[in-house]
């Protein structure tokens, strides 16, 4: 793929999530700065300028089309004042993911010459925004994440080695990370957990308003938040639908009652799917009617 291909693949891009995670960023800041990435991924589609980033045969030309981009084409046009930073920060991205599986294949990706990587009185840019209390949140170093592949193949046998080259990678810079600390974050990155495919059943809805303030609901609270926020009448002009059925209804499914809620006046909330169901329709509602607040899912529990 192009480079800028890669900014398109949902799932290398998914894997961004756990590196700003580890930023120590909340989840809802994650969600939003994701969002935000993908409407203007999906803006540059729309003009002819996305060809010109298709078609760079180099991470240099690329760099130098993209900020063209962002400080001539849409210099103070931009809505996201973070957005320029994020582009360049995935592309950095880029080149951890890169290290970590060669497979992908990336035309036109240059990885960093070693002198970029190696930290000598300080850490490079492949640290320094993960270092909390003095130890290393995640390991994202290129040339480090090179030297610790080997030791996939026969985890945890060699584990004690691979402690060594990190160590010795970093010098005395990290002082406060122990021998388990590294264990624990080499076998993060060699053998990471899979994800379960179950639902979590301590996810509920975070909405942040422009005052900084938050709310937390359940998916079911927040549907009903939501809808008394706009109305009952005006969501049932809406023609938006959750789950291929009307927000509000005057007759319902009765062989799933738990699916509704009743309203006044005989009409019924439709409550169906999960939480994360509820949040793609809420977003959708926000966005068309530009509501006060960014929805987003949060492992945070309600007050």
């Amino acid at each position: 793929m192009k480079i800028f291909e890669a900014y398109y693949d949902l799932k290398l891009r998914a894997g961004l999530k756990l590196y700003l995670l580890a930023e120590g960023r909340k989840i809802s800041e994650i969600d939003r700065l994701y969002r935000q990435f993908g409407t203007y991924l999906s803006r540059i589609k729309g003009i002819p300028y996305f060809n010109v980033l298709l078609s760079c045969s180099t991470e240099s030309e690329f760099q130098e089309k993209l900020d063209f981009l962002f400080n001539t084409l849409w210099k103070d046009h931009y809505e996201y004042k973070e957005m320029p930073k994020y582009f360049i920060r995935y592309l950095q991205y880029l080149h951890s993911a890169y290290a970590l599986d060669p497979s992908i294949n990336i035309e036109g990706l240059e990885m960093p010459d070693d002198f970029w990587c190696i930290p000598e009185s300080d850490f490079t840019d492949y640290a320094k925004p993960y270092i909390k209390d003095g130890k290393l949140s995640i390991i994202a170093n290129p040339l480090l994440i090179k030297k610790l592949l080997p030791y996939r193949q026969n985890w945890p046998l060699g584990c004690n080695e691979a402690v060594r080259v990190a160590k010795d990678f970093y010098h005395s810079l990290l002082p406060e990370m122990t021998d388990e600390d590294w264990k624990l974050k080499i076998e993060e990155l060699l053998q990471p957990k899979k994800r379960s495919k179950a639902k979590a059943t301590a996810r509920n809805v975070l909405f942040s308003f422009p005052d900084a303030s938050e709310k937390v609901l359940s998916g079911s609270d927040a549907m009903e938040f939501v809808i008394n926020e706009i109305g009952i009448k005006r969501a049932m002009s809406l023609n938006v639908t959750h789950l291929k059925e009307k927000l509000v209804l005057r007759e319902i499914n009765k062989r799933y009652p738990s699916s509704y809620k009743a309203l006044d006046n005989g009409l019924w909330l439709n409550m169906k799917g999960n939480t994360e169901d509820k949040v793609k329709t809420l977003r959708l509602l926000a966005s068309l009617l530009r509501l006060p607040y960014v929805i987003s899912i949060t492992n945070k529990t309600p007050e």
